[in-house]
């Protein structure tokens, strides 16, 4: 199986020069397969979000190469960056980054707004997303009147919509109980089943035993893999 991200010797720092420079990543190192299930695991502040910003073209690294379905994102300007995150890249968040006062259908057809290719079509490819993950019945709610599982469906119906190589997902459980964290894992490994590839940063160590393979981060440092 071919690898669709390829980093190597990736770092990164903030406030580089200054007294409180962050050295966030240090000469990085990782491939990752093609529809595999990868989760990055660490303390806060060990650079795992970093990694994954990179990934998905939301920050850019300091030296070394990030090679993501077949694009080397250090050649890529500010227009083509948006269109790779657009065409590429799904996010799934924390705090899950959806409209509040908007029904479910506006929020996941947002990814779909700027594509002329599909005019006419959103509301039927919203809906197909939507009954796959089993929240059609939620399209006409707003968000403020779902419960915290139900945010998290609609959040990955919107980075499903536009049918995303890769599925980038930052600590999407954590805001969530136990039984929730379940039932959301489920969801992410029957789309890890359809093939998508999915990196997710998590600091729960039974989330990350789910995926295939699970790395470890260490102030900047990949210090282990399983």
């Amino acid at each position: 199986m071919e690898n669709i991200i390829e980093i190597k010797n990736l770092s990164k720092s903030y406030y580089p020069g200054k007294k409180n420079c962050v050295r966030a990543l240090r000469e990085i190192s990782l491939e990752v397969r093609s529809g595999e299930f990868l989760t990055i695991q660490g303390v806060s502040g060990s650079g795992k979000s970093t990694l994954l910003h990179i990934i998905g073209a939301l920050d850019d690294a300091d030296s070394g190469t990030a090679i993501v379905d077949g694009q080397d994102l250090s050649k890529l300007n500010s227009v083509k960056r948006a269109r790779f995150r657009n065409e590429t890249i799904g996010f799934v968040l924390q705090d899950f980054g959806l409209i509040p006062y908007r029904t479910v259908m506006d929020n996941v057809a947002v990814p779909l707004l700027i594509h002329q290719k599909v005019k006419g079509k959103v509301n039927s490819i919203v809906n197909e997303v939507l009954e796959k993950l089993h929240i059609l019945d939620l399209k006409d709610r707003r968000i403020t009147e779902l419960s915290g599982g139900q945010k998290q469906r609609v959040a990955i119906a919107r980075a499903l919509v536009n049918q995303p190589t890769i599925i980038l997902a930052d600590e999407p459980t954590g805001a969530l109980d136990s039984e929730t964290k379940k039932e959301i894992m489920g969801v992410f490994k029957e789309i890890s089943a359809d093939g998508r590839t999915i990196v997710m940063v998590t600091h729960d160590d039974e989330i990350a035993k789910m995926a295939d393979r699970r790395v470890h981060i260490c102030d900047g440092r990949i210090t282990e893999e399983e």
